[in-house]
């Protein structure tokens, strides 16, 4: 769940921090209010391309940060993926200076826009007019189901994983007893 979003030198906005309600946000406004400016600044954050063209003033970065808690069990899969220390909460650091240089860091930790993406994706979905949910994504799919009983499914899913390795580990003894008894 998004806490916090912080937005620095980003278009029209010179500084900005926005606190989250742990139970329902809406951003509303007229046209021209900067609710468009403001899901940019969050697309950042999760993993979109950042050009110098969005740096406000030029002698300062670009920078947005985001606070998540309550993170699913595919958001924890893909931040273990990429060996991001989890903690109770996530924090992504974007920084893009003048001459389009990129900082990403992810709970302290440098990663790169790619990474961003890959986690970016999965860490929250924004919906808007025409656009896919990741709900739609076939690459999520099994994950989502799983993570539907999480405590049943993870049990099970480890009581596979051990019995494969028992099953490659008999199999390496086998295979070795059958090489001894062809010799």
């Amino acid at each position: 769940m998004l806490q916090r979003l912080v937005i620095n030198n980003y278009k029209l906005i010179d500084s900005l921090e926005i606190s989250f309600s742990p139970d329902l946000t809406i951003i509303s406004g007229e046209t021209g209010a900067g609710k468009s400016i403001l899901l940019d600044a969050l697309r950042l954050i999760l993993g979109d391309r950042g050009s110098p063209q969005m740096i406000k003033n030029d002698d300062f970065p670009l920078i947005v940060e985001a606070f998540f808690t309550e993170l699913d069990e595919i958001t924890i899969r893909v931040l273990e993926k990429y060996e991001i220390e989890l903690s109770n909460e996530i924090h992504i650091y974007r920084q893009i200076n003048s001459s389009g240089k990129n900082t990403v860091r992810i709970n302290g930790l440098p990663v790169n826009v790619k990474i961003l993406n890959d986690i970016g994706k999965n860490i929250l979905d924004l919906c808007s007019q025409n656009q896919h949910q990741s709900l739609f994504s076939r690459n999520n799919h099994k994950l989502l189901l799983d993570s539907f009983d999480r405590n049943n499914t993870h049990s099970l899913i480890k009581e596979i994983q051990q019995l494969r390795q028992q099953y490659l580990e008999t199999k390496k003894q086998f295979n070795y007893i059958t090489e001894i008894i062809n010799k």
